[in-house]
């Protein structure tokens, strides 16, 4: 079985990737994280270009704002997608938020910059970027709300049969650790080494980290625990 445990909307995405790859296995999707607007409005400034680390934020912008055609730095292939398909001229900066954060100082941008991000990110761009003496703000436009374990889930994390629990997200992966029943054998699949590391101590019986933390990289390792179960 895999499980997955993205909010719904992303989690039904991947399931569709893995389906369309091939995937005729036990599939199941039970969220540990459902994600809401904040009361706080994305706003884009005269002359700002915006800095994406996920395409969740990417869905946050009003479209109105969006068809602005603003630049926009990005962090993967899969924001990138989702912004320039918004209407952002859109580039990726690197996949992940270090190599966003070393390409826009070797290279700043001569507009201000805002971050639209959710309330739990990591990386630290804003507070980095200013630092090195660019001119950047941030508002954090959405919420990753915690969702209890789902009954299904719980089952299947109680049996006997190996579980392959694919991980995009350093806060996924912490709150998996804290609400996983165990019992089952666990097949991680981390999509980088900080997700891999919220679950230190966990009872795990294979781990793997995707070559590049990008859904290709996940699939093609789900797929080789697949084949070695």
């Amino acid at each position: 079985m895999v499980l997955l445990t993205r909010p719904a909307e992303r989690a039904q995405q991947f399931a569709t990737q893995l389906t369309a790859r091939g995937w005729n296995g036990p599939l199941l999707c039970a969220p540990l994280q459902e994600v809401a607007p904040t009361e706080t409005p994305a706003s884009l400034r005269e002359g700002e270009a915006a800095i994406f680390s996920s395409a969740t934020a990417v869905a946050m912008v009003p479209p109105e704002l969006s068809r602005r055609a603003a630049p926009a730095y990005c962090v993967g292939v899969h924001t990138t997608a989702a912004a320039r398909a918004a209407g952002w001229q859109a580039d990726m900066y690197g996949a992940t938020a270090d190599a966003l954060v070393a390409r826009l100082i070797a290279k700043p941008p001569k507009k201000a910059l805002v971050h639209l991000r959710g309330r739990y990110s990591r990386g630290a761009i804003c507070a980095r970027l200013t630092a090195a003496g660019l001119s950047v703000r941030e508002s954090v436009i959405y919420a990753q709300r915690a969702l209890a374990l789902s009954a299904e889930a719980s089952a299947a994390l109680s049996g006997r049969d190996p579980v392959i629990v694919p991980l995009f997200s350093p806060r996924s992966a912490a709150l998996f650790a804290k609400s996983a029943p165990g019992n089952a054998p666990l097949w991680i699949v981390s999509m980088s080494e900080a997700v891999q590391a919220e679950l230190d101590g966990m009872p795990i019986a294979r781990h793997v980290v995707a070559k590049t933390p990008d859904a290709a990289s996940m699939l093609d390792a789900i797929f080789n625990l697949g084949d070695a179960a």
